[in-house]
C-alpha cells in the first residue's frame, strides 16, 4: 500500500502546472519566453531586506542580449552606521545616511554558460543566481551610477541576480531555456 501512495504523490506532483514547466516548454515561441522571463524577472527581482530595497526593472531583449536595471536604496540611521574603527577603514562622516545604487546590465545570452549557472544563499532568504561566461571572458558590462553622481563602468565574467528564493528555480529554469534557444 505505501508504494501505491508514493506513486500517487508522484503523479499528482507531476501533474501540478508550474512556471518551471511552462518556461521550459521546447514548443514555446522564442518572443513568448523571453516576455515571461523578463515578468518574472521583475515580480520577483523586488524585494526589502532589513534596510534595503532592491528594485529589478527595465528588462527588455533585442534579440537574445539582455537589459535590466537593479536599484538598491539603503537607508541607514546616523547612529546605526558603522564603527568609525580607523582599521574599519569606515567613517559615519563619510558614509551618507540614505544611499542608492542604480546598475545598469546588459549581455548577450549567448555568452553564458547554461551548465554553470548556479545559485547561492543572499540576504533575507532570497538566491543569487551567478551567470558565468563560457569562456570565462570579461564581456558582460554594467554600469554603477551611485548617488553622490559617481559612475563606474565595468567588464565582468559572472553577474550576479539576486531574486526571491520562491522563484529561483523557475527562473533558472527559464533562462537555461533561452540561452539554448540563443545558442542554437
Amino acid at each position: 500500500m505505501r508504494h501505491v501512495n508514493i506513486a500517487c504523490v508522484v503523479l499528482i506532483f507531476l501533474a501540478v502546472p508550474t512556471a518551471f514547466g511552462q518556461l521550459s516548454d521546447p514548443e514555446k515561441d522564442i518572443n513568448t519566453l523571453k516576455t515571461e522571463l523578463a515578468a518574472l524577472l521583475q515580480k520577483n527581482g523586488s524585494y526589502s531586506w532589513r534596510n534595503q530595497n532592491t528594485r529589478l526593472t527595465d528588462v527588455s531583449f533585442e534579440g537574445c542580449r539582455i537589459s535590466f536595471q537593479t536599484e538598491l536604496e539603503i537607508a541607514m540611521e546616523r547612529g546605526a552606521m558603522p564603527s568609525t574603527d580607523p582599521r574599519a577603514g569606515l567613517s559615519r562622516d563619510l558614509m551618507p545616511a540614505d544611499s542608492k545604487i542604480l546598475t545598469e546590465y546588459a549581455f548577450d545570452l549567448a555568452e553564458i554558460n547554461p551548465s554553470e549557472i548556479d545559485h547561492r544563499m543572499d540576504v533575507g532568504g532570497n538566491i543569487r543566481l551567478l551567470l558565468k561566461t563560457i569562456d570565462n571572458d570579461e564581456i558582460l558590462s554594467y554600469k554603477m551610477t551611485f548617488s553622490d553622481g559617481r559612475v563606474s563602468d565595468r567588464k565582468a565574467s559572472v553577474i550576479a541576480l539576486s531574486i526571491r528564493k520562491k522563484a529561483a528555480n523557475d527562473v533558472k529554469a527559464g533562462l537555461i531555456s533561452l540561452l539554448r534557444r540563443c545558442q542554437e
